[in-house]
């Protein structure tokens, strides 16, 4: 019997499962493939600076490539740009 359980080891549920075990639960991750991280996934728009805010910091060997700017397109058409450099998240 577990204290916490996580559906998926995204970024996203891997940090919650570290955060919820730091405070002393026990934590189950459930992950639909076989092996964290394969097939590769978008992690969508997380910057290494956030990460790093959040107490992980990722090898940069780890990333294929890096995005410095996004391009979001909303329904209607309407666009938006991310710079990176200027995100903290």
């Amino acid at each position: 019997m577990y204290d916490v359980v996580i559906a998926g080891g995204s970024v996203a549920g891997l940090f919650c499962a570290r955060e919820i075990a730091k405070q002393g639960h026990s934590v189950l991750v459930i992950e639909e493939d076989y092996e964290i991280g394969t097939p590769e996934h978008c992690g969508g728009l997380v910057s290494i600076s956030g990460l790093e805010q959040l107490g992980v910091v990722p090898h940069r060997k780890t990333f294929d490539h890096l995005i410095e700017t996004a391009e979001i397109f909303a329904p209607g058409g309407k666009s938006f740009s991310i710079n990176s450099s200027k995100q903290k998240v």
